[in-house]
């Protein structure tokens, strides 16, 4: 038996593998992952990172992330093997209520729920809180069978876990609380059995939470929330038509579970599942703004409830040879069965979901223009990790809650992009939009506006603000109108097999007709050529003949060094060349057709 319930959720997890890797604009999952990374680079959660997320699941992605380097497949196999441990600790609850059979319906539930299927292969914190809160559960029914507080404790250090991980489980404490007035019969072992549960609950709270800059901790994971709900009021009609909405594929799981509503009311467990299922039905229809996939809080309870019933209806019946109730039980799992197709056909449509298209191009285009230690700023976190790049860490989130609540506002925005160097802003999710004021500062303060369509845009190419002072300047005259202003050597040292950051600062004096090759190449002490770049400007996407007379036109280059260059000095030249007749632009008033920018050591 237990083969066979190995290779169902063998099966399980290989449904879930398709598509992986695949993009889709889950403004969640791209949160969860951006805050991740920038906590794995250094930058502390909630005092640098801002972060509306309980730690755990946060801090538990940053270190799989240290341990094997960021990525986002990396990211969604720390949920899979989450939702994995979550089937194992479920399923051996039901084995315990029914055996085998059991084992394979709670299986079964898991494998087959939209909300299980679809969060248990996205970077959400919703899988490993479950996990926490089930075993919770677990561990308290275990003390209510052997008497022994030691698993309270244990099941107090797994609720804390949970709610660390996101605040889901609260009402958790209502079935472990059910066992404690069940299991003692004296005032005194009741106190000592809440205590034996609390303390460690709490000491995990407190001392999980100290590690943390208090007041940070506070304004962005408990005052964010009421700024949230002053701008999104609780409306229980909205949440009862998603609730509604959700439900309606389930029903199968529904029908089962409801069935075994008068089984559990006989005893303590099953009372136990359905002040769980009850306490959780009254969180989610409390909350706002409601969300599905907030629903996964109702399955566990639900598939507890549905496994009572199957040992009832077939594992009671060798004992006590009921037909009747076998003929009801049997009639009313064919029937929930019905629902499987349904399941089915939903899960294969997230398979659907593929990296291509404009995302994969946007993304193509923001690798080119920025460097992997440049920031940029977007309202979908998921595209700038596509293309391997980061938010500033004060950024948090850019949802549309969080704009109405009016903790993401243009100026904020602004005064980020500035500190931070943004070098390219990404309205890509319908979120910037409602800010029109930070679009308006983009489209003056970026060279290139480039749209695939009205909500999905790119601006890169950072203006020199005006006033700034132009770096190692100098004025070098390139043919009768183009000058190189200043240069910058963007890294603080050059090193054999790592790319050479350099930003050329360029003026034209006059519209240009040509749309000029930039060169920029390293000589060697014996006039040797080791290392060179030919693009044009911003790579290509604003050309010389785009160029405004006056203006100073940063263009970012990286040479590319070899591994086996030697160490020693080398020179740095540059210039400009007609691709068409690949004519060199002479220095004026020189007899070269190249400038010396600067020399370098490279050690």
């Amino acid at each position: 038996m237990f083969a066979g319930w190995l290779v169902g959720l063998v099966a399980a997890v290989l449904w879930r593998l398709p598509n992986l890797d695949a993009f889709g604009l889950l403004n969640d999952e791209g949160a969860y992952l951006m805050w991740a990374r920038l906590v794995a680079e250094g930058y502390p959660l909630y005092s640098q990172t801002q972060s509306v997320s309980a730690p755990l699941f946060v801090e538990g992605l940053a270190v799989a992330f240290k341990l094997f380097g960021f990525s986002i497949v990396g990211g969604r196999v720390v949920i899979l093997t989450t939702f994995v441990l979550l089937a194992i600790t479920l399923s051996r609850l039901a084995h315990r209520l029914a055996g085998w059979p059991g084992a394979f319906v709670a299986l079964a539930m898991m494998a087959l729920p939209t909300p299980f299927f679809q969060l248990s292969r996205q970077i959400m914190a919703e899988i490993p809180a479950t996990l926490f809160a089930v075993s919770a559960v677990g561990a308290a029914w275990r003390y209510s069978e052997t008497g022994n507080r030691r698993w309270l404790a244990v099941s107090g250090v797994m609720l804390a876990i949970s709610l660390l991980t996101k605040t889901l489980y609260p009402a958790t404490a209502l079935p472990v609380a059910w066992f404690i007035w069940r299991a003692e019969k004296s005032w005194p072992g009741k106190w000592r059995a809440g205590l034996a549960f609390g303390l460690p609950l709490l000491m995990a709270l407190v001392a999980t939470v100290s590690f943390f800059n208090w007041a940070a901790f506070y304004d962005q994971t408990i005052r964010f929330r009421g700024d949230l709900r002053a701008v999104s009021p609780w409306d229980w009609r909205n949440n009862w038509q998603a609730f509604i909405l959700f439900a309606r594929p389930l029903w199968g799981i529904g029908l089962l579970a409801g069935a075994g509503l008068p089984v559990a009311l006989k005893t303590t467990r099953g009372q136990a599942w359905l002040l769980w299922l009850a306490g959780n039905f009254g969180l989610l229809m409390w909350h706002s703004p409601l969300f599905l996939h907030h629903f996964i809080i109702l399955l566990p309870p639900a598939i507890l409830l549905a496994v009572e019933f199957m040992q009832v209806t077939f594992g009671d019946f060798r004992a006590t040879q009921r037909r009747p109730i076998l003929i009801f039980g049997t009639i009313l799992t064919l029937v929930a069965l019905f629902s499987a197709p349904t399941l089915i056909r939903l899960n294969r449509g997230r398979l659907n979901i593929t990296t291509g298209g404009r995302e994969a191009q946007a993304a193509d285009v923001l690798n080119q223009v920025t460097r992997p230690t440049d920031f940029v700023i977007s309202d979908s976190q998921l595209f700038a990790l596509l293309a391997n790049r980061r938010t500033p860490p004060p950024l948090g989130d850019v949802a549309l809650v969080a704009i109405k609540a009016g903790r993401q506002s243009a100026d904020r925005l602004i005064a980020m992009s500035n500190e931070y160097d943004v070098q390219a802003v990404a309205p890509w999710a319908l979120r910037m939009v409602w800010l029109p004021d930070y679009l308006a500062w983009a489209e003056e303060n970026f060279w290139v506006h480039k749209v695939w369509d009205n909500d999905h845009q790119l601006y890169f190419g950072r203006k020199l603000p005006p006033g700034a002072p132009i770096p190692n300047e100098q004025s070098t005259r390139l043919g009768d109108s183009i000058r190189l202003r200043g240069f910058s050597i963007d890294a603080p040292a050059a090193r054999p097999g790592q790319p050479l950051p350099i930003t050329l600062y360029w003026q034209t004096d006059a519209p240009l007709e040509t749309d000029y090759t930039v060169f920029v190449q390293m000589i060697d002490s014996g006039g040797k050529l080791v290392a060179q770049i030919d693009s044009r400007p911003l790579r290509g996407y604003f050309p010389t003949g785009q160029w405004p007379p006056g203006a100073v036109i940063p263009d970012r280059v990286d040479i590319p060094l070899p591994a086996n260059l030697p160490a020693g000095d080398y020179f740095i030249i540059a210039g400009m060349y007609d691709l068409n007749t690949m004519a060199r632009l002479p220095v004026q008033n020189g007899a070269q057709d190249y400038i010396n920018v600067t020399t370098i050591t490279v050690k």
